[in-house]
């Protein structure tokens, strides 16, 4: 859906050009097309595999999710850190922390977070434990076929998930989107970074609002518009 609204997006405004792109979790590879970095051809591929490999891992590995609210970072890490099978997957915006593991550490670690003082610690909807040490077999399945997949360099910046911070070089590239199925998503450092970069407009594409929700929470002054449809595309501003 992104890239069907990037591609009409730029048909009607021939000029658009992004000047740094990003995409959170999954929307990384979206963010990859949309700067240049791969083919939509040559994503879809490693889209599709890194689906079956972390759902495969879902089934071998059970875990879940639960989102913080209310908590510093800090108190969130000391807690995981005396627990095992439990990660922090998430660095969404202040205030906003996902962990992710087992569902026997997240339920301890959810006990723990509450006593510490979360306002809620909540479950989320999902079939399995990303971005935490039981996709491992996941990440390691990938790495072969990111290597292989061509990569081209292009004059669009790109801010990636695992490090939060630009990355140019395209082994650093494929470096991170590697670490990415195991590490947390720095959402907000990559958010930061492209507002240091002195970026004037984000376009959030794809259903729902949250990346726009997310840049309120973290304090970014800069217009963010969000475009869900292909058919909203002709009412975005590019400008």
């Amino acid at each position: 859906t992104s890239i069907a609204i990037l591609r009409v997006l730029q048909e009607q405004n021939p000029d658009l050009k992004p000047t740094m792109c990003g995409g959170l979790s999954l929307g990384e590879y979206t963010a990859l097309v949309a700067a240049g970095k791969l083919t939509f051809e040559e994503a879809l591929p490693l889209v599709k595999a890194r689906g079956e490999f972390m759902d495969e891992a879902c089934t071998s590995h059970p875990g879940t999710m639960q989102v913080v609210l209310g908590l510093e970072l800090p108190i969130v890490e000391e807690v995981v850190s005396g627990l095992s099978g439990v990660w922090i997957a998430n660095l969404n915006c202040p205030g906003q922390i996902v962990i992710s593991g087992t569902k026997e550490g997240i339920e301890k670690a959810a006990s723990q977070l509450k006593e510490k003082g979360a306002r809620r610690v909540m479950p989320l909807d999902v079939s399995g434990a990303f971005h935490s040490g039981l996709m491992q077999s996941a990440q390691d399945r990938l790495v072969p076929l990111i290597q292989e997949v061509h990569m081209s360099n292009s004059d669009v910046a790109l801010v990636m998930n695992a490090c939060g911070d630009k990355v140019e070089a395209l082994e650093e590239m494929r470096k991170n989107m590697t670490e990415q199925v195991t590490s947390p998503v720095r959402w907000q450092s990559c958010v930061e970074a492209m507002v240091d970069s002195g970026v004037e407009l984000f376009i959030e594409m794809g259903p729902g609002k949250t990346l726009a929700g997310m840049n309120k929470r973290i304090g970014v002054q800069i217009p963010t518009v969000s475009v869900e449809k292909v058919e909203e595309v002709e009412y975005a501003p590019t400008t």
